[in-house]
């Protein structure tokens, strides 16, 4: 495995059921939806792999085999690529899992989304602040896709609508950044959240606000969306590098 001070380890988080894709799911991990005849995980491993990350490692749960015979077919001469199987488990197990194999400063993101995010700025920023925060997240102000209503509850009576307003509070699409002795402090908790409650409440954790292309999947409405940015995905990944 390489170790390089200048860049980062990544751990990719593939374990989950994807219960709201079911039935898609009882046969195939969401991380593994094809899109564009292509497993999504390839492109965040594409992703990663063109910006030179030391190890990419994949942190599995359920069908785990399923993501061992995409490595072993697409990368099957990359050993800088690790399949991490926890079963079933929460993701700061996961996460923990993946310590023997973490020798840097690295990534944590989810193997369903993908951001057109330029990785030498968030990099910047958090070598910026290193010194005095374990962490970052990129967050991104969201607009809603339905317009809501103001209303008086004791009238019911509608008061204003709202056209797919903003809303106030950015929110996670994930691609953490932590030093590599965040496993001190993670090693203390069992579950995620309890993990980022803790290091937020510490101010640990500072954001990174991104205004790009953010894309995710967790139903059939959003996976359809997905497929239909897939080019813009696919030209990102032809000309961003870090």
């Amino acid at each position: 495995m390489r170790k390089n001070e200048n860049l980062f380890d990544v751990i990719i988080l593939c374990g989950g059921k994807g219960e709201r894709l079911r039935p898609l799911t009882n046969v195939t991990p969401k991380p593994l939806t094809l899109i564009k005849n292509k497993p999504f995980l390839e492109y965040l491993i594409d992703f990663f792999q063109k910006n030179k990350f030391s190890n990419i490692i994949i942190a599995c749960g359920y069908k785990s085999y399923l993501f061992e015979k995409l490595i072993n077919k697409k990368y099957k001469n990359n050993k800088n690529i690790i399949i991490v199987d926890s079963g079933d488990a929460d993701i700061l197990k996961r996460i923990k899992d993946c310590e023997n194999y973490v020798n840097n400063d690295f990534f944590v993101c989810y193997g369903d989304a993908f951001a057109t995010l330029n990785l030498k700025k968030y990099i910047d920023f958090f070598k910026k602040n290193k010194k005095d925060n374990f962490s970052t997240i990129v967050t991104s102000f969201y607009n809603l896709q339905f317009g809501t209503l103001t209303v008086d509850s004791k009238s019911n009576k509608v008061l204003r609508f709202n056209e797919k307003p903003k809303i106030k509070e950015p929110i996670n699409i994930g691609y953490f950044i932590f030093k590599k002795s965040i496993f001190k402090i993670a090693n203390k908790f069992k579950t995620w959240l309890e993990f980022l409650k803790y290091i937020t409440r510490k101010r640990f954790l500072k954001f990174y606000n991104f205004n790009g292309l953010h894309l995710t999947f967790n139903n059939y409405g959003e996976l359809q969306v997905a497929k239909t940015k897939m080019n813009e995905i696919e030209n990102f990944l032809k000309t961003k590098t870090i």
